[in-house]
């Protein structure tokens, strides 16, 4: 066999592998319409996969901010001995704040509007940055004292 034959049959083995490769693409794609067909189709990768959807995450995360919210006056108070209006004046601004941004049936915000990937609003975004999550000035053990 000279050059000439051995690169031609190894285009021809390329050929057939790529070929064999795009059957069986192929293949899985007509398969899983099959199986789907009837089936409701979901958006975003977190529904396919089994997670749990956007809007159980949204009310996990609600609750979580709602209790943090909710526990900072008490505990301004006990760090100062006295009820500081201001915390729980910034407490019921924040309070309404996000329920006016509160998720819609169809996934937006009421007051932001529908987004394409469905994700949080950028006043639940600053919720949970700073509510939930570490401030970057914080370590781990003042978040857990303060908590």
């Amino acid at each position: 066999m000279t050059g000439v034959d051995r690169a031609r049959n190894g285009e021809t083995l390329a050929r057939s592998v790529r070929s064999r490769v795009c059957a069986d693409v192929r293949g899985a794609f007509a398969r899983r319409r099959l199986r789907d067909r009837g089936r409701p189709r979901h958006r975003g990768r977190r529904a396919r996969r089994g997670d749990i959807g956007p809007e159980r995450w949204f009310l996990a995360v609600r609750a979580g901010v709602v209790e943090v919210l909710g526990g900072l006056p008490a505990r301004a108070s006990a760090r100062c001995g006295r009820q500081v209006p201001e915390v729980e004046r910034l407490v019921a601004a924040w309070q309404l704040l996000l329920r006016l941004h509160e998720r819609t049936g169809d996934g937006g915000c009421r007051v932001c509007g529908p987004r394409q990937d469905r994700r949080l609003c950028t006043v639940w975004q600053v919720a949970v940055g700073y509510f939930l999550r570490r401030l970057p000035n914080e370590s781990p053990v003042e978040r857990r004292r303060a908590g």
